[in-house]
């Protein structure tokens, strides 16, 4: 009978709050989860920030201070996500929906631009090409949502 009790509040101290219910396995897979989910959200950075370089390269010649403006909007964005992935590590839930949402309204906001900027028929010509990049990363990151979400719960 006290060995059990024993056993029990061992377990106890070592497994504070909702982590009894998840075995050591269970958190490191959820954690490698997690991890896939934060380096994507880098690549995400990555990608924005090159998407910003290729624009003000591209703009720079018509207006300087437009294409100054387009590599700045590129770091905002680029240093959004990162900030996003470090939080990662200690909220990965709330860094995973955040993220998701974050890129809903950058691809709302590009397609508003591109309608500004080119007109309704070019602008919806280039609406797959615009929607596929945005659409896999969400879908991506909607995939590691479940375990985050209990990892955050158990931390």
């Amino acid at each position: 009978m006290e060995k059990n009790q024993r056993s029990n509040d061992a377990s106890q101290d070592i497994f504070p709050g909702h982590l009894s219910s998840l075995s050591l396995v269970e958190i490191a897979t959820y954690r490698r989860s997690v991890n896939k989910a934060r380096s994507l959200l880098f690549y995400i950075a990555i990608v924005a920030i090159t998407m910003g370089i290729m624009t003000c390269y591209v703009t720079y010649e018509e207006s300087a201070t437009g294409g100054l403006i387009m590599l700045f909007i590129g770091v905002l964005v680029a240093v959004g996500f990162i900030a996003l992935a470090l939080l990662m590590k200690t909220k990965p839930y709330t860094a995973i929906i955040t993220s998701v949402i974050a890129l809903l309204l950058l691809t709302v906001c590009l397609l508003a631009l591109s309608l500004w900027a080119f007109g309704p028929d070019k602008a919806f010509r280039s609406l797959g090409s615009l929607l596929l990049l945005p659409v896999v990363m969400i879908a991506l990151l909607a995939r590691h949502l479940r375990k985050a979400k209990d990892l955050q719960r158990a931390i």
